[in-house]
């Protein structure tokens, strides 16, 4: 079993790991810019360490936290990674064996630069960027997996998952197994004094407080501040649910 990751240090150095011969000195050159241009000067490696960076240490506490906790009391061996993108702390957390990473890579979008057109469609294939490990090509709306066969799902702030719409869709549901967990994170800047976060908690653990099939577990439920600027504070939003059995 690998050693269990701790810290965002500890994360970039495991990426650094699996790509040795890329030079963590080298970052700040290559990240400058936004994300479509740095897509283009960088591989798989240097995307992964560009999600880390641009994370901030309390939004990667709280999914190390939140795994740590998903382990503890579940010991999940089949975990499925939902529009994964360039996100691979799952595998380097619970174990390269244990994770299947899911996209859908899309094409290169209309609005592109004429300058930048035929460039940047390999921003867009996420599966080539997370490194080794399980890949399947699929979404969220079709999964080619069995009934009730998944132990974990992992879902991290991707459409359609989102503030305002952020429940268990019934094509993930199907997949995971009983006594399975769903887990769901998303991170996202909202005007100051607003509450939407929180009314959106509420309306979930109100949602799931009847299901027949699933339940919350609240230990992995929560709203915290990560970041707060003049007009704007930047909030992780999570939970997960059970499927009884």
């Amino acid at each position: 079993m690998p050693q269990r990751i701790q810290s965002k240090k500890q994360l970039l150095a495991a990426i650094g790991a699996e790509f040795p011969f890329f030079k963590l000195e080298d970052l700040p050159n290559l990240l400058n810019g936004n994300s479509l241009q740095r897509a283009l000067r960088l591989d798989s490696r240097g995307m992964q360490l560009d999600l880390v960076i641009s994370q901030t240490d309390q939004e990667i506490n709280h999914m190390l936290e939140h795994y740590g906790f998903i382990e503890d009391n579940y010991d999940p061996q089949i975990i499925v990674h939902l529009a994964n993108g360039f996100d691979t702390l799952p595998k380097h957390y619970f174990g390269l064996e244990k994770v299947i990473h899911i996209s859908a890579d899309t094409k290169e979008p209309d609005n592109v630069p004429e300058n930048l057109k035929g460039k940047v469609d390999k921003f867009y294939h996420f599966l080539d960027r997370v490194g080794e490990g399980e890949k399947v090509s699929a979404d969220g709306y079709n999964l080619p997996f069995k009934d009730k066969s998944i132990d974990l799902v992992i879902v991290k702030g991707n459409a359609p998952y989102d503030f305002a719409n952020p429940e268990l869709h019934p094509s993930i549901a199907r997949v995971i197994s009983e006594g399975g967990i769903f887990y769901y994170l998303h991170s996202q800047g909202l005007p100051n004094l607003s509450n939407i976060a929180e009314i959106r908690m509420r309306d979930i653990k109100q949602r799931y407080e009847q299901d027949e099939a699933f339940k919350i577990v609240p230990g992995l439920c929560g709203v915290r501040l990560l970041t707060k600027y003049e007009h704007s504070t930047w909030y992780s939003f999570s939970y997960g649910l059970q499927r009884k059995g």
